[in-house]
């Protein structure tokens, strides 16, 4: 059997002895360019993970000890290499191994494929924020998800596909040609993946006008009666909806109008339901105006805002746009050296840069960044009053049956912040689960963690439930300690029962031997002498706080 040398910090070193420890070395890195993944990108039968990984089944591959640490370079342990490949793959590895003096790391690498993945998850963040939004505001369209048709913004089943192409090798001896192709792909991922039959049939419900651009509604408005079948049939074929991400962008506008029109209001069901027809007039009529104006410059009373919001969604998705542009160029006149010198200006580079790679890096990032503003376009605005009770009843229930207790409470915080009047509702219910709970550990540090971020909201209140911040010092004093700050920071006034709980507790924690114990206590006390300082003995805090680390200027008191 051959033994196959790899370059290391150490020099040349065996990969199978040092994986079988008959040298010292097991970690020792060793640097490939990642042109060695090429190889195996073509073939389905090979697993390529993002940091660098390859896996033929369960036979053989890199399964650790592999990551990306430059453009271009993949870092293997020494150990991982000859333990995972046989002896015809480290031939084959050994062709692109670099010695580490060739190679420039940085202290923080970020490869495009992690882009890739993170444009993906808000494409996702997209999918559920628009499902929240059918079942919240379009009742009677939550029909829409059958076998054939789905709710989700993005249709994303065959994105591992794209994914697989997008993620292959990519530098600066790329070609123009699969440049071009890396864009399409990208285009397919992203625009092509925009589920325009559920938008179409959400606007539909408002309004089937809401669909077309201003181009198309005169040329159904200018229609001649009496056309014959053939003719009319012929004149309908340039009569079309707006398409891909021309339709995003008005669905983006129609939810804002949304917006505006209901604000943060809170709202019954019912009472939603009652107001319906009226919204749809309104948009109907409002719609009507922008055509209008549009086309012949009527003015009216809301063209400003829709000149704004059509101009501010425009500048969220330039870069959607400047990618489906590319595409579309490309899909009609073929390779073009003009198209990629105009991306290139579009992007800020040279028009001259024939670095097909940095080109491609930033297009992706400005295509993610446009991707990320969309779920925060679709927020939500009334707040259905029905559906945030049973979100918070939901939330309790996981506090009582399972154990992810940080999750639930963030998401009863979450629906507090919009609607704050659920913990008067649901107080009583959550102090019973608490006192079941009482002789869990991790329940009491995170119930206490959400009476502090709670406090803002319930003020004064928060001090009653110093019982359960009393359990929590005995677990954890340091958060404790950040709780109450919280709660003294929010209260108007300090209770007698409040303070007289937590002094004792504070007198041992100023002079604790962990030093961030002593400074969240020692804060907790600045803060108390700045709301009441007649709740606090300062004379005695002075005499325990001599030969002792004094955090803050307001505790040296002459």
């Amino acid at each position: 059997m051959e033994d196959i040398l790899f370059e290391t910090h150490q020099g040349l070193k065996s990969a199978k002895k040092a994986a079988s420890h008959e040298i010292d070395g097991f970690m020792d890195s060793v640097y490939f360019k990642e042109e060695v993944l090429k190889k195996y990108e073509g073939d389905v039968n090979y697993q390529i993970g993002d940091n660098g990984t390859v896996q033929f089944g369960y036979e053989w591959g890199t399964f650790r000890g592999c990551y990306r640490v430059a453009d271009g370079i993949i870092c293997v342990n020494l150990g991982d290499l000859g333990e995972g490949f046989p002896d015809e793959e480290l031939k084959h590895w050994k062709l692109y191994n670099v010695h580490p003096d060739d190679v420039n790391i940085t202290s923080y690498y970020t490869d495009f494929r992690d882009t890739i993945n993170r444009l993906v998850h808000f494409m996702e963040i997209s999918n559920t924020q628009v499902k929240t939004k059918i079942k919240l505001y379009y009742p009677e369209a939550t029909h829409f998800n059958t076998d054939s048709f789905d709710d989700n913004l993005f249709d994303l089943k065959h994105a591992d596909h794209h994914l697989r192409f997008l993620k292959k090798v990519i530098n600066e001896s790329t070609s123009a040609e699969e440049l071009e192709m890396k864009i399409v792909t990208l285009n397919c991922l992203v625009i092509d993946s925009i589920n325009t039959k559920l938008l179409s049939k959400l606007l539909d419900r408002l309004d089937g006008n809401l669909k077309y651009a201003s181009s198309a509604l005169t040329l159904i408005s200018v229609k001649p009666d009496g056309l014959n079948n053939k003719t009319s049939h012929h004149y309908d074929s340039f009569i079309y909806p707006l398409r891909s991400l021309e339709l995003l962008k008005r669905f983006l506008l129609v939810d804002d109008f949304h917006k505006q029109y209901y604000g943060q209001e809170v709202m019954t069901i019912h009472d939603f339901n009652s107001s319906r027809d009226e919204f749809h007039e309104n948009i109907r009529m409002n719609f009507d105006d922008l055509y209008n104006w549009e086309v012949n410059e009527e003015d009216f009373p809301n063209r400003k805002y829709f000149e704004h919001k059509i101009a501010d969604i425009s500048e969220k998705t330039s870069y959607l746009k400047l990618l489906n542009k590319f595409r579309n160029k490309t899909a009609a006149h073929g390779h073009s050296p003009k198209n990629i010198q105009k991306m290139n200006k579009d992007l800020g580079l040279e028009e001259t840069n024939h670095n097909y790679y940095e080109l491609f890096k930033e297009l992706l990032y400005r295509v993610c960044l446009d991707i990320e503003k969309i779920p925060f376009e679709i927020s939500y605005s009334i707040l259905i009053r029905e559906y945030y009770n049973e979100w918070f009843n939901d939330a309790l229930n996981n506090l009582t049956n399972k154990k992810e207790y940080g999750v639930h409470f963030e998401e009863m915080l979450s629906l507090l912040e919009y609607i704050p009047e659920l913990f008067d509702e649901f107080e009583q219910q959550l102090i019973e689960i608490a006192n079941h709970k009482i002789t869990d550990d991790d329940f009491i540090c995170h119930f206490g963690t959400f009476i502090g971020k709670i406090s803002s909201q319930i003020k004064d209140s928060a001090q009653d439930y110093i019982d359960y911040l009393i359990l929590k010092y005995k677990i954890d004093p340091i958060s404790m300690w950040h709780d109450c700050f919280n709660i003294i920071e929010y209260s108007n006034k300090l209770n007698d029962d409040f303070m007289e709980k937590i002094y004792p507790l504070l007198k041992d924690s100023i002079i604790s031997i962990n030093s961030n114990e002593a400074y969240f206590s020692q804060s907790v006390v600045e803060l108390i002498i700045e709301k009441d300082s007649s709740k606090i003995n300062v004379d005695e805090i002075k005499h325990i706080l001599i030969d002792n680390k004094i955090y803050f200027d307001q505790l040296q008191i002459s």
